[in-house]
């Protein structure tokens, strides 16, 4: 019990403010360098709430299990060939694992934080949702959630938030802040 309630802590400090940095840190770049990297983001936000997430383990798993095999199979190869010329078959090796470090680590950060961008706008949409619907009619709320699975980018989100605002100011509704501003 202990162990639990300290690691929730240390989650709460640690891994949920460094989430949300590098979350925001991509949305940046995205919007800034790239659109096509926000505008996925939004487009699998708008999709919903979808069992991708035990797939991209079994893919994870999958590339672990092929990783580990493959540098099982290289490190021999290595081994042969830095006995036969030592000098080039190090260089070369030293080059391969900088261009593979160089893929993964940026691949990994971006698939880490466009998961946790996704279920947060999930959550906040469902949450903010759930508390208009007491007051909005079910038109409103039909045409609140057809805007969210048409949303492609960021101004279509933020429309979104402000037509839900709105409506809550309307209604007299106090709605929960987005997770995902």
């Amino acid at each position: 019990m202990t162990v639990s309630i300290v690691t929730s802590v240390l989650v709460l400090i640690f891994i949920e403010p460094l989430l949300k940095l590098v979350s925001k840190a991509l949305m940046w770049l995205g919007e800034n360098i790239y659109s096509g990297v926000t505008g996925s983001i939004y487009t699998s936000a708008a999709l919903g709430l979808r069992e991708m997430y035990s797939f991209m383990v079994l893919i994870f798993l999958l590339a672990a299990m092929l990783g580990v095999t493959t540098g099982a199979f290289y490190a021999r190869h290595v081994k042969r060939e830095a006995r036969k010329q030592p000098s080039e078959g190090r260089s070369w090796t030293k080059i391969l694992s900088i261009l593979a470090v160089a893929y993964v680590i940026p691949a990994s950060i971006y698939i880490i934080s466009s998961s946790f961008i996704v279920l947060q706008m999930n959550a906040s949409f469902n949450q903010r949702i759930t508390v208009l619907s007491v007051e909005a009619t079910d038109r409103e709320i039909k045409e609140l959630r057809a805007a969210w699975a048409k949303m492609e980018k960021r101004a279509d989100y933020e429309q979104l938030n402000a037509r839900m605002s709105k409506l809550a100011t309307g209604y007299r509704i106090s709605l929960p802040k987005a997770l995902w501003d």
